[in-house]
């Protein structure tokens, strides 16, 4: 029988302890990834307010948290406005689709229901969208409205049945039905094939909100290490 003495017993228990220190340590330790710090200018020839481009600030913190679902792979942590210049700045992991992020970010995500090349409703009222599959595995999202949203889809189904609404993101045109009956539960689904990349795009840009500001890239800065979160936070 081998019996331990205490000195060679409280070196092993050291040695032991410091393995596991190590390797604790070594499961939080993450290698930075590497990106690109993108600044978007205003470009519409009108200086936002405060208030404009605070708006248009949460609009971007919301499309960067979701920003994973869309492009795989891809990180995105809003860094810093600038209400003189008139911009915000992102920092981007790199990615194959940089432009298509790019105009991601830059695209205004203004929902519109048109009849006659009028607009009835728009998306300020949107409350929450969500994305389905039916049983053909074809993609389709639901939109939600807010109570005042829910008013106003009644009131323009019930006076407008049997005519053409055409339901536009930006300038996409969506979907064109045929009113058939008044709309009462403030709910709208929008069939979008079997593109899944798409209606999550789609899912973002309509539950993050609409620019009030045209954006367009003005600088793009490489070779920058992520910043691991946020350094503006926006309580929304």
């Amino acid at each position: 029988m081998v019996f331990f003495s205490n000195e060679t017993f409280t070196f092993y228990y050291f040695i032991i302890l410091l393995f596991f220190i190590l390797v604790i340590c070594g499961c939080k330790t993450k290698e930075k990834e590497i990106g690109s710090v993108v600044t978007f200018k205003n470009v519409s020839g009108t200086v936002s307010t405060e208030e404009e481009i605070t708006k248009d600030l949460e609009v971007f913190l919301k499309r960067s948290k979701e920003l994973r679902s869309t492009f795989k792979d891809t990180n995105a942590y809003p860094l810093n406005y600038d209400l003189e210049k008139q911009e915000i700045s992102i920092w981007i992991s790199y990615n194959d689709a940089m432009k298509e992020i790019h105009d991601f970010f830059t695209r205004p995500g203004k929902l519109s229901f048109m009849i006659d090349n009028l607009t009835v409703i728009d998306g300020k009222h949107i409350k929450k969208v969500t994305v389905g599959k039916d049983s053909r595995k074809q993609k389709f999202i639901n939109i939600y409205f807010d109570k005042d949203g829910t008013n106003q889809l009644f009131k323009i189904t019930k006076n407008n049945i049997n005519r053409k609404i055409d339901i536009y993101l930006d300038d996409e045109l969506l979907v064109s039905p045929i009113i058939q009956e008044p709309v009462s539960g403030g709910k709208v689904q929008i069939s979008l094939g079997s593109d899944e990349a798409k209606s999550d795009k789609y899912k973002i840009l309509l539950s993050s909100g609409f620019l009030t500001t045209k954006f367009k890239v003005s600088s793009v800065t490489g070779g920058i290490p992520s910043p691991e979160k946020n350094l503006i936070e926006i309580d929304w």
